[in-house]
């Protein structure tokens, strides 16, 4: 994920809509608050010294995350990234404006709450996505321990991402689905019906859709020569 190629590449399956949902996990070595001794602290979110590998490691891989929640909000897609409760992450300037996005949401989750023998709260920001079934806390006040994700939490998981593309889906299908009985200009279409057509210029489609920009582009090169 530090490779700018890489970072390039998901966002174009995101833009061109073949990416439909991420989720995103960057390490919280460097943000934890169990680190000894602490490598940043809210006064100093980037580190105290950015020079350091671990410290710049960490910092590449959250902006990383943040840059394709970014890109998963402007294309309509689903992105989830997920910390640790106490994570330092959200010290980051990128952080509030990510959660401020239309979006954008947060629920806590804890991992006692779907069977696991661990006591921690996990944070998951998402955008376009409901995740309210997630927002299960602990009732009981409890100490975090490391912990990994249990099945329960995440078939939770899946279960939030699938709805959330099954309603992607249900909107392009209504989105596409335009009534246009009664829009039609009858002088055009006599012109149309009346006048003898033949094939001049042809042009491949591409991704289901033809690409109008360039078509046009060729065609009155073609016209001007």
């Amino acid at each position: 994920m530090k490779f700018p190629h890489l970072a390039a590449w998901i966002t174009h399956l995101i833009a061109e809509g073949i990416l439909k949902a991420v989720l995103l996990e960057p390490p919280c070595t460097t943000f934890s608050v169990t680190r000894r001794p602490p490598l940043r602290d809210k006064i100093h979110p980037f580190g105290f010294d950015i020079s350091d590998r671990q410290t710049e490691d960490g910092n590449i891989l959250a902006h990383r995350s943040f840059q394709i929640g970014y890109i998963a909000a402007a294309n309509g897609a689903i992105a989830i990234i997920e910390k640790p409760h106490s994570c330092k992450m959200k010290y980051l300037p990128a952080w509030g404006p990510l959660l401020q996005l239309a979006g954008a949401t947060l629920v806590r989750a804890g991992s006692c709450q779907f069977l696991s023998i661990h006591q921690k709260s996990f944070v998951f920001l998402g955008i376009n996505v409901d995740l309210e079934p997630l927002a299960l806390r602990c009732t009981y006040p409890c100490k975090e321990t490391p912990a990994t994700y249990v099945p329960k939490l995440a078939c939770g998981l899946a279960h939030c991402i699938a709805q959330g593309v099954f309603q992607m889906r249900q909107h392009a299908t209504a989105a596409s689905d335009v009534k246009v009985e009664g829009l039609e200009n009858q002088l055009v279409n006599e012109v149309m019906l009346t006048t003898e057509w033949e094939v001049v210029k042809a042009w491949n489609f591409h991704w289901g859709r033809v690409l109008f920009p360039g078509a046009i582009l060729l065609l009155c090169c073609w016209t001007a020569a």
